[in-house]
């Protein structure tokens, strides 16, 4: 009986101590507000892990839990890149899809300095083409959207963006010679292009490259 009172009263004393301990922690902290944050920092860490010990049950678990949260997200210039090249095809695709003859052949002469003649045969070609901008304008705008879920795209827009350029350099002389376009509007065409390609590679990270 001795014994249990002895320990009756050492563990009253103990918690009495700990409350005693744990008013003082407040009050200093309180009286310095970075000591508070970094108490109610420690305390949100200690809650969250408490929280999720139970869920990683396995060393795998704990390997896949901390590569998804190291994994870095792209670059906010490479949402940018493919936002603006997205929003541009988008409005090219509809324009070609939607406009009739006259408004389509000033937004060919807006975008390309060249003012074709647009008959029948060559409205349908600019029809079928459209189609493909709109599928092209689509994969940008969703890698723009979640890059990371849909970099498997990265790949089809980078060679689509290779050909347009190589295309654009070799018709360089025959719209300076055939459709009298300007040595500036050629070489902002091309440079844009070249912009785009380097600038959506360079800041896709290294995943994409290798």
């Amino acid at each position: 009986l001795g014994r249990a009172r002895l320990c009756r009263a050492v563990t009253l004393e103990g918690i009495r101590l700990t409350e005693r301990a744990g008013k003082a922690i407040m009050r200093i902290a309180a009286e310095d507000s970075a000591g508070l944050d970094r108490l109610q920092r420690l305390r949100h860490l200690y809650l969250m892990n408490t929280t999720h010990a139970g869920s990683l049950d396995s060393p795998s678990a704990v390997v896949a839990t901390s590569t998804s949260t190291i994994q870095p997200e792209p670059k906010m210039l490479f949402r940018i890149l493919t936002g603006i090249a997205a929003v541009y095809h988008l409005l090219l695709a509809i324009a070609g899809l939607l406009f009739p003859p006259a408004t389509l052949a000033r937004v060919i002469e807006l975008v390309m300095g060249v003012a074709p003649a647009l008959d029948g045969d060559m409205l349908l070609a600019i029809k079928f083409a459209s189609a493909y901008v709109l599928a092209f304008g689509i994969g940008l705008a969703l890698l723009s959207w979640k890059p990371v879920h849909y970099r498997p795209l990265l790949p089809c827009v980078l060679v689509l963006f290779g050909v347009r350029l190589i295309n654009r350099i070799v018709v360089f002389s025959t719209l300076a010679e055939q459709y009298e376009v300007s040595f500036a509007r050629n070489a902002f065409g091309v440079v844009a292009l070249l912009v785009l390609f380097t600038g959506i590679l360079l800041t896709s990270g290294k995943k994409a490259r290798a």
